[in-house]
């Protein structure tokens, strides 16, 4: 197995980078070859360089947003297979090849920067980007406890706030410190997103749901990161569920229901941590099914008894 890159497209910072080293210490003879980083897409130089490989495997989490873009499938017709955070796009890209290209995997992550039982400072942290006017009505609410904010951008009504420029190394530190991460699993959709998305013959119901036309759905890896530094999910809760494919409500995480309950919830799980410490504990033993080291052996096999989360309603 080898690892190729191309990071022009990414944060420096940011998580793609980071993985990369977990694949780079897998010792293995397999003919597989695997490219990381949204531009090896489009780097010439290094597809001709691994065109002979058996196996062309491409790691993509960034769908479905390529798609509320200008953007071609047949960019992905020279892998050959495309391991895809989207469940949706996967279905729709198997029809379009006519083949079982892409596989529906669980946004395969690492943490080699913190611990899970590392001392709780913080009540409550949120990082990642402020899109969408139900992630700047929370920040509000986190404001309300001893909070951590982290974010490349945009920062919505809170540039003031936020750490502006963080690695994902100290992220992960910083994450270990808190007893609740609270994540949203949504991407944000403008009408000339949903424009690009019927074009590229994303008609999936998905993207037209009972929310309108601002969100569409996106499983985000800080649902990982969060439970493998101890801290406590607490996910927003949307059409579709789609933290269910890989942890169990109320065992391994939490649902909020709106943004004018959370600080209630979070009054509550602060105050009551021993009983939410257990729900965060089994939401680390969980995450570890999801770590490059124990995702490679499904990679390499392909073996489907190896897969440990489900495919829901697609």
């Amino acid at each position: 197995m080898k690892i190729v890159n191309d990071f022009s497209g990414d944060y420096t910072l940011g998580l793609t980078p980071y993985i990369n080293k977990s694949f780079e210490n897998i010792n293995d003879e397999e003919d597989l070859i695997i490219f990381n980083g949204f531009h090896t897409l489009e780097n010439r130089p290094l597809l001709n360089r691994y065109k002979d490989a058996k196996r062309r495997c491409l790691i993509n989490v960034w769908s479905p947003c390529e798609f509320a873009q200008p953007f071609n499938m047949e960019a992905y017709r020279y892998f050959t297979e495309v391991y895809c955070v989207c469940k949706y796009t996967c279905k729709i890209a198997n029809k379009y090849f006519q083949e079982e290209k892409f596989i529906y995997f669980p946004f395969a992550f690492t943490n080699y920067s913190s611990t899970h039982n590392d001392t709780k400072e913080h009540d409550v942290c949120y990082f990642g980007g402020i899109h969408v006017p139900e992630q700047d009505k929370a920040l509000f609410a986190l404001k309300k406890f001893n909070h951590q904010f982290f974010s490349f951008g945009p920062h919505g009504s809170h540039a003031t706030s936020a750490n502006k420029i963080i690695s994902t190394e100290d992220k992960l530190k910083a994450v270990s410190k808190c007893k609740i991460s609270l994540c949203y699993n949504w991407i944000s959709v403008e009408n000339k997103h949903k424009k690009n998305l019927s074009a590229n013959g994303f008609n999936h119901p998905a993207f037209y749901g009972s929310h309108g036309s601002h969100i569409a759905p996106q499983f985000k890896v800080r649902v990982h990161e969060s439970a493998s530094c101890g801290s406590l999910i607490l996910c927003r809760k949307d059409e579709w569920k789609l933290i269910e494919d890989f942890y169990t409500e109320n065992k391994e995480f939490v649902y909020f229901e709106n943004e004018d309950e959370l600080p209630e919830k979070i009054k509550d799980i602060t105050e009551n941590w021993d009983k939410y410490k257990t729900i965060a504990q089994n939401g680390y033993k969980r995450s570890q099914q999801y770590t490059i080291e124990n995702f490679y052996p499904f990679m390499k096999t392909k073996d489907k008894s190896l897969i440990t989360w489900e495919c829901k309603d697609v």
